[in-house]
């Protein structure tokens, strides 16, 4: 009986069992890193909010950006060895301010 190759309840062709591999460790997947989450009363629509987003992730020593625009809240994981908190904070200012106006 032949499989898909994602389906480990079935034989494959030779008649052997598929098992399918181990998933990855949350530390390959999630970046690591210190998380920031800010308030950010611009983020009002889509546009804007993926727009701060990108800019974001743009920043060197940002590792992931998310933003939430339900809850004005924009979530930032960097690498606080590169960068520290009030630097970040000032360039996400600056991020905000070239999207908004």
């Amino acid at each position: 009986m032949l499989a898909c190759a994602a389906c480990a309840s079935h034989a494959t062709a030779a008649g052997a069992a598929r098992t399918p591999p181990p998933p990855a460790p949350l530390a390959a997947i999630a970046p690591q890193g210190t998380e920031l989450r800010l308030d950010i009363v611009e983020l009002t629509c889509h546009s804007c909010a993926g727009a701060v987003a990108v800019g974001t992730s743009h920043i060197p020593g940002v590792l992931h950006v998310s933003a939430e625009m339900i809850d004005h809240i924009l979530i930032v994981k960097y690498d606080p060895t590169q960068l520290t908190e009030a630097a970040l904070i000032v360039a996400i200012d600056t991020v905000v301010d070239a999207v908004v106006n």
